[in-house]
């Protein structure tokens, strides 16, 4: 990887940059094992009938990028100044009941846009696939839905498949490597629909979990 791990008063680490060439990228997005490594806040859509489910949302913390460099203006960080984005397509593949609680599990391909003219907008969730495709990545989860609550809590495996560098600043970064992470969120339903779509927000925590193996050479 190309950076240096350091420690901050807090006891976190970050990733320092370090001189690279024009082919050798600082990766960005990749923490130590069993840390955290992304957060992001996101709306999702599931529409009941179809099983289709869309995610769309921002990045407000990446390792290795100061909280600042995450926004166009440092003085509204919302999701029309974010310049990473994450778009979502997914299915859901099957439905438990657990006595009130409902469990779904779902499959999906998540790609990562870097915009560095970016206007998310939560009502239009192509406004969070504009930009430079930077990272996709399979996604394998299950989320449970309280009804009386309208909550909901999901975890997810994280899969990364694909990460193209691009210029930030000035510098050659990646965002991410192939291999594991694994996700977890909580969401507040604001429209609940029998028929139709329902849109919950939320906001999850993306934790470095060990990579995938080596493949071995023929």
């Amino acid at each position: 990887m190309s950076g240096l791990l350091t420690r901050e008063s807090g006891g976190g680490a970050r990733a320092e940059p370090v001189l690279v060439t024009s082919d050798q990228p600082r990766i960005v997005s990749i923490s130590p094992i069993g840390t955290i490594s992304r957060r992001q806040t996101y709306q999702l859509l599931i529409n009941k009938q179809s099983g289709k489910v869309i995610i769309f949302g921002y990045f407000n913390y990446i390792h290795g990028l100061d909280e600042e460099e995450l926004y166009l203006e440092d003085d509204r960080k919302a999701e029309s100044k974010a310049l990473f984005t994450l778009y979502l397509e997914a299915r859901v593949t099957r439905v438990h009941k657990n006595g009130p609680l409902l469990a779904y599990e779902g499959l999906g391909v998540s790609t990562v846009f870097f915009d560095d003219t970016p206007d998310g907008d939560f009502s239009d969730p192509e406004t969070f696939r504009d930009g430079i495709l930077i990272a996709m990545g399979e996604e394998n989860s299950v989320f449970t839905f309280d009804p009386e609550t309208e909550i909901g809590i999901g975890d997810v495996r994280l899969r990364q498949i694909q990460a193209w560098p691009f210029e930030f600043n000035g510098e050659l970064i990646q965002f991410g490597a192939v291999g594991n992470q694994n996700v977890s969120w909580r969401g507040k339903t604001q429209r609940n629909k029998a028929l139709g779509w329902t849109r919950v927000f939320c906001q999850s925590t993306t934790v470095q979990a060990e990579p995938l193996p080596a493949v071995p050479p023929p």
